[in-house]
C-alpha cells in the first residue's frame, strides 16, 4: 500500500509539472520567475536502492535495462536546465510503457507483472 500512495503522489507532480495553470499560480503567488522541471528516472544505484535490495517488493526497480548511475541522473537533471522540456523520463521507454498502460490498463497490469517477475529474477540473480 505504501508503493501505491509513492506511485500516486509522484503522478501528483508530474500532472502538476505538465499544467501550464499551475505554473503561473506558483509564480504569481512568489512575485519572482519560477519554473517547474520534473525529471522522472527509472532506478539508479544509490544507498537507497541497495538498502532494499532483499525486498520482494523492490523487484519492479531491477526491471529495467540496468540501473542508472546516481552521476548520470544528476547530469540529466542538470542539463534539463538549459532544455524547453519541463517533464523527461529516463529512460524515455519507460514513460512509454507507462503510458500504454494507462490508456489500456488490463494490458499495462499483464506487462507489470511479467516486469515484476523479469526483475525478481535479476534482483536475487537467478
Amino acid at each position: 500500500m505504501e508503493d501505491a500512495a509513492r506511485s500516486v503522489g509522484g503522478h501528483g507532480v508530474v500532472a502538476d509539472a505538465r499544467d501550464p495553470a499551475a505554473h503561473r499560480s506558483v509564480v504569481k503567488r512568489a512575485g519572482v520567475p519560477v519554473r517547474v522541471l520534473t525529471l522522472c528516472p527509472d532506478a539508479a544505484d544509490t544507498k537507497l536502492l541497495r538498502d532494499v535490495r532483499d525486498d520482494p517488493a523492490s523487484a519492479i526497480l531491477f526491471s529495467g535495462g540496468g540501473l542508472l548511475s546516481a552521476v548520470g541522473v544528476a547530469e540529466r537533471a542538470v542539463a534539463m536546465l538549459d532544455g524547453r522540456r519541463l517533464v523527461r523520463a529516463v529512460p524515455v521507454y519507460r514513460a512509454g510503457m507507462a503510458r500504454v498502460g494507462a490508456v489500456v490498463p488490463s494490458l499495462g497490469l499483464k506487462v507489470l507483472d511479467a516486469l515484476r517477475r523479469f526483475g525478481d529474477r535479476r534482483r536475487t540473480g537467478a
